[in-house]
């Protein structure tokens, strides 16, 4: 179902793109997926239908659908998928060993244990870091899953546009693993569960304000930022730990993108050498809103974030409130 919906919304929003008085005025990924014509409903429940992506998705255009059926542009010729459905279906495997050897020993509902709230704050950190980890290595067992499913169908895969380049398999990607490593929470966004993050980037986030207004109006931006957070957790469900961590993620998200505006300021802590400090940080801050997400009940999560002294929360909306007076603030101590 919440495919469906991705599909669903897509599909709507293209055929209100072929729009005749549009042309010329949308950006390049919006022509290149608008429908100018409404294809007959045995096309469209096909789209919906279609086994390598209806159940666990990822999703995707319409456009790439039915190019994909009838075999034509980059699907005139699909080489042989065989190699990387190996890779991915390998990949499965190790993700299918995390959780069923490493899961076990640390369960995310620990964080509700008199045990737990009687340790250290970094012992706690470091265990929401580390249990948010293994916790995700079960979705990648699916992401994996699926990304094999529409390697071998054929309709993720990527003609090479020049001699040099070599064919690719990733037209659409479930997500992508490196998330794990990045420090950069832009990355990590798009690193996620990366057809959603394209649906709700280009159907939700661009719809609410587009790319032009939200340049001459953070107000704007900020609106839109906050309206997609909520609606990504609307397309989750109703438990209210889906709305705990999406809000807290809005907030820091929002925080992030004033720190990447004056991230110069802050060359003296982009050496290499500081990477691990800053991967611990980081995401630390980001799992810290995963645990709600995990736990769904409300009181169970307030439960949690009373034992570790409602960290995250706090500094994210200490420094948010803060952020317009942080450049400032810089320029007085002359860093």
């Amino acid at each position: 179902m919440m495919i469906m919906v991705c599909k669903a919304t897509m599909f709507g929003w293209c055929y209100s793109d072929g729009d005749p008085t549009k042309k010329g005025q949308m950006e390049k990924d919006r022509e290149e997926n608008k429908l100018e014509e409404l294809p007959s409903l045995y096309h469209y429940l096909s789209y919906q239908y279609f086994l390598s992506t209806t159940i666990i998705g990822p999703a995707h255009s319409y456009k790439d659908f039915i190019d994909f059926m009838n075999m034509r542009g980059d699907f005139a010729k699909i080489p042989s998928p065989w190699k990387r459905f190996g890779e991915l279906v390998l990949q499965t495997l190790f993700f299918i060993g995390v959780t069923l050897f490493v899961l076990p020993r640390l369960p995310y509902r620990h964080v509700l244990d008199k045990d737990f709230a009687e340790r250290s704050l970094f012992f706690k950190m470091a265990y929401i870091n580390a249990t948010s980890i293994a916790i995700r290595c079960r979705y990648y067992l699916g992401f994996k899953l699926a990304q094999a499913n529409i390697t071998l169908a054929g309709i993720s895969y990527v003609k090479p546009k020049g001699e040099e380049e070599k064919d690719s398999w990733e037209r659409i990607i479930s997500s992508k693993a490196r998330y794990e490593l990045s420090i950069n929470v832009r990355e990590k966004v798009d690193y996620w569960n990366r057809s959603v993050q394209l649906w709700l980037k280009h159907y939700v986030y661009l719809r609410f304000a587009t790319e032009e207004e939200m340049k001459k109006s953070a107000k704007r931006a900020t609106q839109a930022n906050h309206f997609t957070f909520i609606m990504s957790a609307l397309w989750h469900g109703l438990y209210p730990g889906y709305y705990l961590a999406f809000i807290y993620w809005g907030f820091f998200n929002e925080t992030c993108r004033k720190f990447f505006k004056i991230r110069h300021k802050f060359n003296a802590i982009s050496h290499p050498i500081f990477y691990p400090m800053k991967w611990f940080v980081v995401n630390l801050f980001y799992n810290y809103g995963a645990i709600p997400f995990f736990l769904l009940d409300l009181r169970e999560s307030l439960k949690y974030m009373q034992h570790t002294v409602f960290l995250g929360p706090l500094v994210i909306l200490f420094i948010y409130f803060l952020s317009h007076q942080i450049p400032l603030f810089l320029s007085l101590i002359h860093i």
